[in-house]
């Protein structure tokens, strides 16, 4: 009478466990190395538990917005408490439905968008990065820690679309090759 889940196992890349350990522990030097400041809007689509999400609205100040974005209402309920608790007012909550990439965002809302360890979750990739070429500005970053995939499978994802570029890889001494932030900046469409 018991209903049994059963997830599927992603696999895990040399290094990725204990990388993304350290950036839990270090988010908020990450994002200040991404780029993330002073009255920036900031998107953390996938932000499970939210560790990203309250370091960039820490980050951004009261002048700034950020927006977590999950699937999970739960996660987001525990995200709202804890935004509350250290009175982060500039912070808001999105629930996504895990049927579609899209992002109830206007075009050009984001300075930065957060993708890190959420884009093996994706079915349509191509959509997702679509849409947040859409929601990002001109001048946006979109920061990738692509766990599960790979910087060469997240390279070859950025190439055949044509929407980003590499602006730089954050990799980190004493972590393994395959352990490392993809910073993108958007490339104006139609161009290669």
């Amino acid at each position: 009478g018991r209903t049994l889940v059963v997830f599927k196992v992603h696999d895990i890349l040399p290094g990725e466990m204990e990388f993304r350990e350290w950036l839990r522990d270090n988010a908020g030097e990450i994002l200040s190395r991404v780029g993330v400041g002073n009255s920036q809007s900031v998107v953390d689509y996938g932000c499970g538990p939210g560790i990203f999400s309250v370091a960039a609205a820490r980050a951004v100040g009261q002048s700034g917005r950020g927006y977590a974005l999950d699937v999970r209402a739960r996660a987001l309920e525990r995200l709202n408490a804890l935004a509350v608790q250290d009175g982060l007012t500039n912070l808001s909550t999105m629930l996504i439905d895990k049927s579609t990439v899209s992002v109830a965002l206007d075009d050009g809302t984001a300075d930065v968008v957060l993708l890190y360890d959420v884009l093996q979750e994706i079915a349509d990739k191509d959509g997702l990065m679509r849409e947040l070429h859409r929601i990002l500005k001109p001048e946006g970053i979109l920061s990738v820690f692509p766990m599960h995939l790979g910087t060469d499978r997240l390279l070859d994802l950025v190439n055949a679309g044509g929407l980003f570029q590499v602006r730089d890889r954050l990799g980190y001494a004493g972590f393994q090759s395959a352990s490392e932030i993809v910073n993108l900046t958007k490339r104006a469409q139609g161009t290669g």
